[in-house]
């Protein structure tokens, strides 16, 4: 039983590392060669792992060389877990940034055709109204989203009017 017990911690200690490499982006060999500095640093410092007699000594002088490496590992993994969070976010802002973007782009494309539409309206009723002459009127988006049209008084008045029915008023 006294041998099992530094199997046990190595076995088990190796399991965590081995875990933790695999869930933060380090290799099994990464966290085996973290597991072996440990180690050594142990055996340099405190020798083998006695088999009859000192066993206590030997662990008061290994506890706390294991505790600073444990504790290393635990900033090590808070460390990357922060950054795996700070790139999450980063993420999720481009994400919503995209995600406005295509909306304006969509409110600007339905903006773009209710004008289009309104053209066509105003001028053929301009149309009809002169019977041998055709409507100069014209009207587009800016890039900014807003409406610029231009043509008679009659015209303006029937372009805003369109405008307002279909759910984009000008003024």
């Amino acid at each position: 039983m006294v041998l099992i017990r530094p199997i046990i911690f190595g076995l088990v200690t190796a399991g965590i590392l081995s875990a933790a490499g695999v869930c933060w982006g380090q290799t099994v060999e990464e966290a085996a060669a973290w597991l072996d500095s440990m180690n050594q640093e142990i055996m340099q410092t405190c020798g083998n792992y006695p088999r009859w007699f000192g066993q206590k000594k030997w662990k008061a002088c290994a506890d706390p060389i294991i505790q600073r490496w444990a504790q290393a590992l635990v900033e090590w993994l808070e460390r990357r877990e922060a950054q795996y969070r700070q790139a999450a976010e980063a993420q999720r802002a481009a994400a919503q940034r995209a995600a406005e973007a295509l909306r304006a782009a969509e409110q600007r494309a339905e903006k773009q055709r209710a004008v289009a539409a309104c053209i066509v309206i105003v001028r053929n009723e301009a149309d009809a109204r002169r019977r041998f002459t055709r409507s100069d009127f014209n009207a587009y988006v800016t890039s900014d989203g807003s409406a610029t049209w231009f043509g008679t008084p009659d015209e303006n008045f029937l372009f805003e009017k369109c405008m307002a029915e279909k759910g984009y008023p000008v003024k």
